[in-house]
């Protein structure tokens, strides 16, 4: 890669007369564009002293020593660059050799010194890189060191070293540059004899103060960004910043200094993000992903205007992006410096003062009115409501992910009688102008106030159990059902169905509160095919499950049957290879008292093609433990594991790998064990290391939550 732009040039910097002085603010060099700022991209600068040695002078210094004496003063103050002495004996100096040399000489490389100049530095660049800096004091003045007001007949080196090496370092006269303030580094001696507070902000402005770090250097540490409400501007630097193990090149630059920004859109719609105001030639990279070594480029710029659209020196070397945001994505902004590698690039890349800027056009509708979670008295009708904004918006209802009824109007959707084959997690789609953008979720239970209602019926009651438990016996005969248990009694109702995969399913609930089953892709009853029971018959389909009324006393299990739990051993046929795991869609819960008991679904895996899986209960905190076997969300589903908060979660055999690459959405969770799970066979399925990436809020939490597996 070549130079984007090469520019060696000399500057001139003098010192006059004792001035008057106002408060204002110091001034930089920068190239011909009047905004990048010349600096050192490099440290240390070596500086070569060829002066005389053999005199010692008012304040105990020689010429040489009082020069490093001002170095030392510079270096003390600043983070990322030093600037580094190498002794010399004084002699011949030649500017434009790329060695950086202070001198005492009659004229300033050949040329008469101005009347009234005591020292000039004559600087070069290549780039915005500052390449070579020569100091020439003029040997016509007489020169000593000391401190305090100016003396006359004698000038003293070391304030001048000072001034002189603030132009080293990329420091212009602020009282040439429309500035009126305190400062050494003015065009005029005075009796300033050291830095002032001025003059310090101006050189920690390029290279930052003694051990600055930017916060946001490492990728798990990027800033978040909030807009408000479109817009956000913001400030940063990548001055000592770092590069990453992993770390993309962003935009093709080789730059190993880059601090991240990270921002989550809450609804899609374009982001244009530009550097404009940085003061040096940036380049900017935007990516989706978990880690810095797994990312997914969306959008990288290097140059706002390229050299064919622009190629002057007022040419835009900042960076500008523009791209579609999706809804629920959080998109993380790398800043780095323009690098590059190949010889005459500047290999570790700029750095500098950022500005980072965001706008944001809304592209799809906003909801202004999302549809809540209900839970309805038996028999009663429920209309659901959600409201868009935009002009033309086209409404779409679904329950899991199915659509339900759609039209321009349909901001309320009416389900008639709630039945239990109705109930289900609901959202409403809003489309315009071509755009989509999906509601909250909305859970949809039943309160009954009879055991059961709907396509079931009790075929027992009153089992006593070998391991003391009692219970009734509730066989699925359709679609959905919903019953209670006789929790006053301390009794267990279990629900018994057919999975897609052949397993008898029980579903055994004991406590306050109602359990509504709906199936999808149910079959008539029918015995099941992989068991020795030709008398029942058994409905077959994929289930949701939700459990409305629940308090802390309310415990939810479910599991498949098999020759490790089934106290009829004749059940199972010996040429069958069970699956041993029941498989659901989803279980949600509404609590009455926002607390629930345990939920153990350890021999459950969850999965689904559209609409929700997994465990849905946002708001409900579990005083009993969370286990669930595995969650794996296939094209459109979406995986969660959402809760108010539980101190035991466990994935039992699963690995929480997504078919379809989502980041399982969760709350409530501190720790996430991954644990080893059983197959209703008694198999054991060994705990697994997590495959997924969890998301809360769109941030990703995965190394906060998950705690691996044990060796």
């Amino acid at each position: 890669m070549q130079n984007k732009f090469f520019a060696p040039r000399w500057l001139l910097a003098s010192l006059a007369l004792l001035g008057a002085t106002r408060l204002c603010a110091y001034s930089l060099q920068t190239d011909a564009s009047g905004i990048y700022v010349n600096k050192w991209q490099t440290s240390p600068v070596t500086m070569q002293l060829k002066l005389p040695n053999n005199t010692v002078l008012s304040d105990g210094n020689t010429l040489q020593s009082s020069v490093v004496a001002a170095m030392q003063k510079w270096n003390a103050l600043l983070g990322t660059v030093q600037l580094s002495p190498q002794l010399s004996v004084p002699g011949a100096y030649h500017s434009g050799n790329s060695v950086n040399e202070i001198v005492m000489d009659s004229t300033m490389d050949g040329d008469a010194f101005p009347s009234g100049v005591l020292a000039i530095t004559l600087s070069y660049t290549n780039g915005n890189a500052i390449s070579e800096a020569d100091l020439i004091f003029n040997n016509v003045y007489t020169w000593n060191s000391y401190r305090g007001s100016l003396r006359f007949g004698m000038q003293d080196i070391q304030r001048v070293a000072i001034h002189e090496l603030g132009h080293v370092l990329g420091l212009n006269h602020p009282d040439q540059n429309g500035q009126s303030v305190v400062a050494i580094m003015n065009s005029v001696i005075s009796n300033i004899d050291t830095m002032q507070p001025d003059d310090i902000a101006g050189a920690q402005k390029l290279y930052a103060a003694p051990g600055f770090v930017p916060e946001n250097d490492s990728f798990l540490a990027a800033t978040p960004i909030t807009l408000t409400p479109a817009y956000a501007y913001l400030s940063g630097s990548n001055m000592a910043a770092s590069r990453e193990s992993g770390e993309p090149d962003h935009a093709g630059s080789s730059s190993t200094h880059s601090v991240w920004w990270k921002w989550t859109a809450s609804i899609g719609g374009q982001l244009d993000v530009t550097t404009t105001g940085s003061d040096f030639d940036t380049v900017l990279g935007v990516y989706t992903g978990a880690s810095v070594s797994s990312l997914t480029s969306v959008a990288a710029n290097d140059d706002e205007e390229s050299l064919d659209q622009n190629s002057t020196p007022q040419r835009k070397r900042t960076s500008k992006v523009s791209f579609r945001a999706a809804a629920g994505t959080t998109y993380y902004f790398a800043v780095a410096g323009w690098g590059d590698r190949d010889p005459g690039g500047i290999p570790s890349g700029y750095t500098g003062n950022i500005k980072l800027n965001l706008a944001f056009t809304q592209l799809e509708p906003l909801f202004t009115l999302q549809p809540t979670s209900r839970t309805i008295v038996y028999p009663f009708s429920l209309t659901l409501q959600a409201i868009a904004s935009g002009s033309s918006v086209f409404y779409q209802w679904q329950r899991n992910g199915a659509p339900l009824t759609e039209g321009p109007l349909e901001t309320a959707f009416n389900l008639g009688t709630v039945q239990p084959a109705d109930t289900g997690i609901y959202t409403a789609i809003a489309t315009a102008g071509g755009v989509s953008a999906t509601s909250n979720p909305a859970i949809v239970g039943l309160q009954i106030s009879t055991k059961l209602v709907g396509a079931a019926t009790e075929v027992d009651h009153d089992v006593h159990h070998p391991n003391g438990n009692t219970f009734d016996q509730i066989l699925l005969q359709g679609l959905g059902a919903s019953f209670t248990a006789d929790y006053l009694d301390q009794q267990i109702s279990r629900l018994s169905f057919v999975d897609l995969n052949d397993d008898i399913v029980q579903v055994e609930f004991s406590g306050p509160g109602t359990v509504s089953i709906a199936l999808d892709g149910s079959s008539a009853p029918a015995a099941a095919v992989n068991y020795n029971q030709p008398d029942v018959a058994y409905v077959k389909g994929h289930a949701g499950i939700v459990v409305t009324g629940a308090t802390e006393d309310s415990h939810l299990a479910i599991f498949s049957v098999g020759r490790a739990n089934a106290v009829n051993q004749e059940l199972f046929r010996a040429n069958v290879a069970y699956d041993g795991v029941a498989d659901l869609a989803y279980v949600a819960i509404l609590s009455a008292n926002g607390k629930f008991g345990g939920l153990r679904l350890g021999n459950v895996n969850f999965f689904a093609t559209r609409g929700y899986t997994g465990v849905y209960a946002p708001n409900v905190q579990f005083t009993g433990p969370v286990y669930v076997g595995d969650i794996n969300a296939h094209d459109n589903a979406t995986p969660v594991l959402v809760l108010g908060g539980s101190s035991d979660v466990r994935i039992t055999g699963g690995g929480l790998l997504q078919a379809n690459g989502r980041a399982v959405q969760v709350s409530g969770i501190t720790q996430l064990q991954f644990t080893e799970g059983m197959k209703s066979s008694g198999t054991v399925l060994p705990a697994q290391p997590n495959h997924g990436r969890l998301e809360q809020n769109g941030t990703d939490v995965t190394a906060q939550v998950v705690s691996p597996p044990p060796p």
